[in-house]
């Protein structure tokens, strides 16, 4: 009997111990405790640095770690130009030619756009839990386009 206590009590000090999770110098970490986000007094996000942290293991804790300083670059257009084929005069509304505008003049300007941007801490919480990553560049590239047009 004290051997299975000696070795439930050693299970437990291994599963406690998977709480703790190291925060990378160039990232922040946001902590999901019960699946509620982590705030300050003030209502923002809880961010904690690098180092190394310790909270409650999973499945009851959930860590996002988010590169603040990372500049993410989002492209529209296409630089090369493809020849139009014989015998059709239009290309298509797809995506991949999305980069094609019809000027005032009847002219077709191809444009490539670089956008580049940084995640900001008071709009992180937005980032994580509000849309993908993806959902967010989509909506980027829309906005840009819009703009563009």
């Amino acid at each position: 009997m004290k051997k299975i206590g000696i070795i439930a009590g050693l299970l437990l000090l291994g599963y406690l111990a998977t709480g703790f999770y190291v925060v990378r110098g160039n990232e922040q970490a946001v902590v999901r405790r019960f699946g509620k986000v982590s705030r300050t007094a003030s209502g923002a996000v809880l961010l904690r640095g690098s180092g190394l942290h310790y909270d409650l293991p999973a499945p009851f804790t959930q860590i996002d770690r988010v590169n603040l300083n990372e500049v993410l670059t989002v492209t529209i257009g296409r630089s090369e130009l493809e020849p139009l084929a014989e015998n059709d005069p239009l290309k298509s509304a797809a995506q991949e030619n999305s980069s094609y505008f019809l000027t005032g003049d009847k002219n077709m300007l191809n444009i490539k756009l670089g956008i580049q941007y940084r995640v900001s801490e008071e709009q992180i919480d937005r980032y994580l839990f509000h849309t993908t990553p993806q959902g967010c560049e989509q909506h980027l590239k829309a906005l840009t386009e819009s703009i563009l047009t």
